[in-house]
């Protein structure tokens, strides 16, 4: 989660579910809309890669949707590989909505 030191606002947050085999799903990244554009969203990933990595977790899978281009754009400049939902795992927790699945292996 990040906040705003001067208001005590969040300005951003992610979550973070534990699968079987040593992955994880990245879910509800946010970055409030007066924040972004300023590397806040680069950071919280970076912090979430760094704890992964830490806590020798394999791969991070994630979904979003068509519509959120931005978003795809985000995550393959960031490393992420897209993948089909058949690359999930099976503990994956699915959104009906995402339609575009991403993955990024730690180690």
């Amino acid at each position: 989660m990040a906040v705003d030191s001067s208001s005590g606002h969040v300005i951003g947050c992610l979550g973070l579910v534990a699968l079987r085999d040593g992955n994880v799903a990245l879910k509800k990244m946010f970055v409030a809309k007066p924040y972004r554009k300023l590397g806040l969203g680069k950071k919280l990933l970076e912090e979430f890669i760094t704890y992964c990595y830490e806590n020798s977790k394999k791969a991070i899978f994630l979904g979003t949707t068509s519509d959120f281009e931005a978003a795809q754009y985000f995550y393959q400049k960031s490393g992420f590989k897209e993948i089909t939902s058949a690359d999930l795992p099976e503990d994956f927790p699915r959104l009906t909505m995402d339609n575009c699945y991403y993955t990024d292996y730690i180690n």
